[in-house]
């Protein structure tokens, strides 16, 4: 199994918009993004070029991984796979790769990642990529638990 990161192009951006939205997270988008006027699209575009990375998998991308700083030398990794990677059980196996290549970048930094608190399926990928539960936090009005990454 081969895993890597890659820089995202327009499209893998769209890709990751419309996933993202149709998830239906608290802070998802709700406009499909060739509805959105020109200046926001160039805006979200913008965005995620800065905060995510495309996963590779063997060659084919399957997800992304976003890099976030949240304050000085501490970073928060939200991830995500495209539907038709899902429920595969790959994430588990692609976050602690993921996350060599990420310390490497960021060797002093404290890594942490959150989840919704019913979503089990993130919850258990956090716990068997060695996260570690922190705290619950509150944001957009829902519960998360944080969790802080192996070393």
């Amino acid at each position: 199994m081969e895993v890597s990161l890659s820089v995202p192009n327009d499209n893998d951006i769209i890709s990751v918009y419309e996933c993202y939205r149709l998830d239906g997270e608290p802070d998802s988008p709700k406009q499909p993004f060739d509805e959105l006027p020109h200046n926001e699209q160039q805006k979200w575009i913008n965005s995620l070029h800065r905060m995510v990375s495309m996963i590779i998998l063997d060659g084919v991308i399957v997800g992304w991984i976003s890099i976030i700083p949240e304050a000085e030398l501490e970073t928060n990794l939200g991830f995500g796979l495209f539907k038709e990677f899902r429920g595969k059980r790959l994430m588990s196996r692609i976050l602690p790769t993921l996350l060599s290549q990420i310390y490497c970048k960021l060797p002093n930094h404290r890594l942490t990642s959150g989840a919704q608190c019913c979503n089990l399926s993130a919850i258990r990928t956090l716990e068997k990529a060695g996260f570690q539960y922190i705290e619950i936090i509150k944001k957009f009005e829902h519960e998360y638990l944080k969790f802080i990454a192996p070393q």
